[in-house]
């Protein structure tokens, strides 16, 4: 049984650490590049090219919002994920919005806590992808969360193109994906969701049309 918690807890350990290194960078990036910002400001208001000036400020303001603002989901780890997944969103042009409800009251040991990073993770980084394929201007993802009643649920959804009804169950399977197989798209993601959850008497569902994508998690507390 230690051996297990230990295997799960690593694994999920090296999605966290992954996103919290891609959050890092772009802030030393981001502090990097200061006195470039700055010197562009200047040449701008010099130039007395104020438009270009103000937008290009917005952008600034836009990027540090993202970097610097605290997330607090009363889980310690879903919180760090949300903020590294922001930073994502943000360096890729993706509208990403959250509304997950305070979890103050769920009763989670560690290893279904790092579990639930796992299935979250995964589902947004399928929704970023599926975003990211379409020609759409605006490229959104939504997750929600919330306690109801006994259980714990989560949405994620996102703008792309839609699953067609036939393959609404193959996108479970291991190794199936819509995608071209490579190193950073095995086919995994979503197989290893459905086991994590089957594994606690969780579920999992999928609506798809042409504006919307979701896939919705219940998970027993």
């Amino acid at each position: 049984l230690n051996r297990r918690t230990e295997a799960v807890a690593q694994s999920v350990q090296n999605v966290y650490l992954e996103n919290i290194d891609a959050l890092f960078n772009s802030i030393k990036e981001q502090r990097h590049d200061f006195n470039n910002h700055v010197n562009t400001i200047q040449l701008l208001v010099k130039m007395k090219k104020y438009e270009d000036q103000s937008a290009y400020t917005a952008e600034l303001v836009g990027e540090s919002i993202a970097m610097n603002q605290i997330i607090n989901i009363n889980l310690p780890a879903m919180s760090a994920l949300i903020q590294a997944k922001m930073t994502q969103a943000y360096d890729r042009k993706i509208k990403f919005e959250y509304d997950i409800a305070n979890l103050k009251s769920i009763q989670f040991g560690t290893v279904k806590s790092t579990e639930l990073v796992k299935i979250v993770s995964n589902l947004i980084d399928n929704a970023f992808d599926a975003v990211l394929e379409t020609d759409k201007p605006e490229k959104i993802v939504r997750i929600t969360g919330q306690i109801r009643g006994e259980q714990l649920t989560f949405n994620v959804g996102n703008n792309g193109n839609p699953i067609p009804d036939k393959l609404r169950q193959q996108i479970f399977e291991a190794g199936f994906s819509t995608k071209p197989l490579n190193r950073k798209n095995s086919g995994l993601g979503l197989a290893i969701v459905t086991k994590i959850l089957k594994k606690h008497r969780g579920i999992i569902m999928v609506e798809s049309d042409e504006n919307w994508t979701e896939f919705s998690v219940r998970l027993p507390m």
